[in-house]
Parts: C-alpha cells; structure tokens; sequence
C-alpha cells in the first residue's frame, strides 16, 4: 500500500450530494439510494450524527466519503448504521436450513434447503454503503480496502455508539437486462412490485413484507435450478468486498436477504479483528526511524469534523508518530488524540 497523502477520507457534507449520487448510480442499493430526496435526507442525518445532535445513538448514520484531493473530487463512499433493526423499522431476513427427509419404501434420502422469513427489532450494527470509483479500483493505495476500513476505525472510537454485533450485506447476481432472478420468481409474485419499487419502499415502510411474504417456510428444490445457484452467492463487483471483510472476521451467518438473495455477513464486534488491534494515541512529532513505520488507517477529530487516511506509522504504548505531511494531511496538531489502525 503507497501513501503519497492525495487520498483524504472525511465525513460526507450536504455539499457532497451531487458526487454521492453519482456514485450510487454505480449500485444503487437501499442503503445509497440514487434518489435525490432520499441522499439529501440521509446526508442531513448523517451530519447530525457525527455531531451527536441525535438523542438516540441508536438511530444514528453515518455517512464517510474518499476525497482525491488533487481533484478536488469524491471518489467513494460507505456508511455505518447504528442500529439495523427497530420496532419502527424491522431487519427482515431469510434463514437458510437445512432438512432431512427419509423413506424405507421407496428407499429415499434428501437434504432439502429450507428458507424461512424472519425479523428482528432488535438489530445489529450495519456497515454498507461501500462504492469506489472504477477508475480508482486498481489504484496501489488500496482505496477500496481504506474506505471499507475507515467504518471500523471509527466504531472503535465510538463503540457506545453502536451494537455489540455488526452486520454486511452483500449483493446478489443480476442477469444479462440487470433483473435479480431471485425477486423475479418470488418477491414479484407475492408483491406485484418490480426490484425496485419494492427496493424504495422498504427505506420508508417495511409493513409490506410481513403483509405479503408468505410466513410459511420455502423449499428450494421447488425453485429453477438456476436460482438455487445463485442463492446466497455474490455478484462479481462484490466479491472484493467479501473479500475484504472475511479478512478481518466478518463470515456468512447463513441468511440472505428477503429481497434479492444476497448473503449477510456478520460478527460480534469483539471478533472483528480491526477493532480489537484499534487503539486510541496521542500524535508525536516525527522521529528519524520512520524508515520501519508500518501502514495504519489513522483519524483524527475536531470541529472540523471527521479525517482519516492511510500512512506509515511508528506505534508503541505511549504515542503514534507519523509524517509532517500526514499531519498536515489530518489538520491534526501534535499531541492530538489519534485512532490508529494497523493495517493487515
């Protein structure tokens, strides 16, 4: 990973909106909506959350954005939801088991997969929300990796902000005319809506599923083949983002979503190795052996807001010492309480 500071990770701003919804044009997922009005309320929300103006910690968002700073140019995004799950609002899921079935005449044995719907109001922690700009995705920087990161380095600043588990959802194939042949053979059928409509709806009212999604469990084997497949698989512009959260201790939970079949990742937070290695330092001023810093996702917080970035480091129990330019970078002075995370 290469540091040259031109990279600045920061809290997204209503001023960010235009680039944001550029970006979620490339997904356009119920997280990132490429909805103007939706963006613009969630970035409102957003503000208000880093600047704990929320009475409730557990309806905070937050909304984090990839800054190339020689263009002056928002790169990328992801976001953190506090609490995915409410009584106002539920997480719906879809269990995957497994059931066996057995006769002596005929001489019969099948392990049928079994989908049953359900909910809780109760939630984790979600992080989601993660675009990069395709003409930053080979970048040597690992800027996917940063801005996917940058949500766990802030958790562990602020763990009394969020659940003690947390939760990804990744999204599902889509066939060649961009349809999810999951909702096609089921969600259509008991709704009447198409994707996304029903995609739209679920960010204001989720009644609807537990109205019309049938309560009764689902067998697999009466699903086309096809479908079987690709329940629970992942789409090929996601797999990086599998990638990157297996690495740190994110694994299937054996539930998709209700809508596309896309499969949930998740953790409790003590297990996500990001967090456990995070530690909070004051910045010193830097020492001639910088030659044997190791990469780190540092952050630093002022009135200014939120700033993180990618930098060599040297770490030990009683401070983090980092380039002036990163310093510069950060607009943190010496002495500034840093997160520091190591990168693996």
């Amino acid at each position: 990973m290469k540091s040259n500071f031109r990279y600045v990770i920061r809290e997204a701003r209503p001023g960010d909106l235009g680039a944001i919804e550029e970006l979620s044009g490339l997904l356009d997922t119920m997280n990132l909506p490429r909805d103007t009005v939706l963006l613009r309320r969630l970035l409102e929300k957003s503000q208000r959350s880093f600047r704990r103006e929320i009475g409730d910690s557990d309806e905070g968002e937050y909304v984090f954005v990839l800054e190339d700073r020689r263009r002056g140019a928002v790169i990328g995004t992801s976001l953190i939801i506090a609490r995915h799950g409410t009584v106002g609002v539920p997480h719906f899921f879809m269990e995957m088991e497994t059931e066996a079935r057995h006769s002596d005449v005929p001489p019969r044995d099948f392990q049928h997969r079994i989908l049953k719907l359900g909910y809780t109001t109760d939630g984790p922690t979600e992080v989601g929300g993660l675009i990069l700009h395709p003409d930053y995705r080979r970048a040597p920087e690992g800027l996917g990796m940063q801005i996917s990161y940058v949500r766990f380095n802030f958790i562990s600043r602020h763990p009394e902000r969020f659940q003690k588990e947390v939760l990804a959802e990744l999204l599902s194939p889509l066939d060649e005319q961009g349809k999810n042949l999951f909702w096609e053979v089921y969600g259509r059928k008991f709704t009447g809506l198409d994707y996304r409509e029903a995609d739209r709806l679920s960010i204001t009212d989720k009644r609807f599923i537990l109205s019309l999604f049938p309560q009764s469990p689902l067998y697999l084997t009466m699903f086309p083949e096809k479908i079987q497949r690709l329940l629970g698989e992942v789409a090929p512009g996601a797999r990086g983002a599998r990638r990157l959260l297996e690495k740190i201790g994110l694994l299937p939970l054996n539930q998709v979503d209700p809508f596309d079949g896309g499969p949930y990742f998740g953790a409790p937070m003590r297990d996500v190795t990001l967090i456990r290695k995070t530690v909070i330092r004051p910045l010193r001023p830097v020492v001639p052996e910088m030659e044997s810093a190791s990469p780190a996702l540092l952050s630093f917080e002022s009135d200014a807001g939120f700033r993180a970035l990618c930098a060599p480091a040297l770490l030990d129990d009683a401070f983090v010492a980092v380039a002036p330019q990163a310093c510069r970078a950060l607009d943190a002075p010496e002495g500034a309480m840093i997160t520091v995370t190591p990168i693996p």
